[in-house]
């Protein structure tokens, strides 16, 4: 998690946290104010109280946007770790790893990607994600020796190819 955020979440957790305590101190005062029926304050204790109201509010949606933007950085440094543990893998298999949502996933793959927490190449003919720092994926790994066809996807080098055309198995 980078700093920024930690500061991020560490703000709105603390900001949250004052105005909730505040806000409760509000209804004790309050309420206190209204349980003594005999002083002239009495009145006004009813109105403290429901002003307290005010700064749960807001309390609530701070420590709220904490919780979620810290989620969202343990997403994110959850798929920063299962990819860097595999070559290649494809999006769904993530998802499923994951237990997220497809539209979510690609979301927190495109920020880690611009963060730099990970880095690689998306293969959109096999929809699988290949980590970088494994080799160049490239299409151009050679014709299949054995009819000629070309290859359907990225491969890396080391990577099993199946030819789609004859079945026959060479390596990239």
């Amino acid at each position: 998690m980078s700093i920024a955020n930690r500061i991020k979440i560490a703000v709105l957790k603390t900001a949250g946290i004052m105005l909730l305590c505040f806000g409760v101190l509000l209804l004790i005062v309050g309420i206190g104010m209204t349980i003594d029926s005999g002083a002239p304050q009495s009145k006004e204790g009813p109105p403290i109280a429901l002003s307290s109201l005010v700064f749960f509010v807001p309390s609530a949606i701070l420590l709220l946007q904490a919780r979620r933007i810290g989620r969202a950085q343990e997403l994110t440094i959850a798929l920063a770790e299962l990819i860097r543990s595999y070559r290649r893998i494809s999006l769904a298999e993530l998802s499923n790893k994951l237990s997220t949502p497809l539209p979510l996933l690609m979301k927190t793959l495109s920020r880690a990607l611009s963060e730099g927490s990970i880095s690689g190449t998306f293969d959109r003919t096999t929809d699988e994600f290949i980590a970088g720092g494994t080799g160049n994926a490239n299409t151009a790994s050679g014709a299949c020796p054995s009819c000629g066809s070309p290859p359907d996807g990225l491969y890396l080098p080391g990577d099993t190819i199946r030819c789609t055309s004859c079945g026959t198995v060479y390596s990239a």
